[in-house]
């Protein structure tokens, strides 16, 4: 059997991309994680920061921040900028608040 790549529904017009639903799923994912969302607030606190800092203020182990420091930029959510021996991470607020739009619009509905 195929695996579906869309949710096609004909009768109401609707069509679905799974592939694009499954993005918005990871991006929810990233920012409803309890360590990720201590690590957004961190870098909220003091935009751009570096992952040394993060783990040490977060008592954390590097390999773990450095992690889910990771997913939340695969997801848009946090960029990453290198200045010699280190990356600073800043949060994209741009794109942020666009989540916050269409989890908006999407809950009004």
């Amino acid at each position: 059997m195929e695996k579906a790549t869309t949710l096609s529904l004909p009768k109401v017009k609707v069509e679905i991309d799974l592939a694009k639903a499954k993005q918005a799923i990871n991006i929810y994912k990233a920012i409803s994680n309890p360590l990720r969302v201590k690590i957004l607030e961190l870098i909220d606190s003091k935009q751009p920061i570096t992952v040394t800092e993060i783990y040490k203020k977060l008592n954390g182990g590097q390999s773990a921040i450095s992690r889910e420091l990771g997913i939340l930029r695969k997801a848009g959510i946090v960029t990453s900028k290198r200045q010699g021996n280190f990356f600073y991470y800043s949060i994209n607020s741009d794109y942020l608040n666009h989540i916050k739009t269409v989890t908006d619009n999407l809950l009004t509905h």
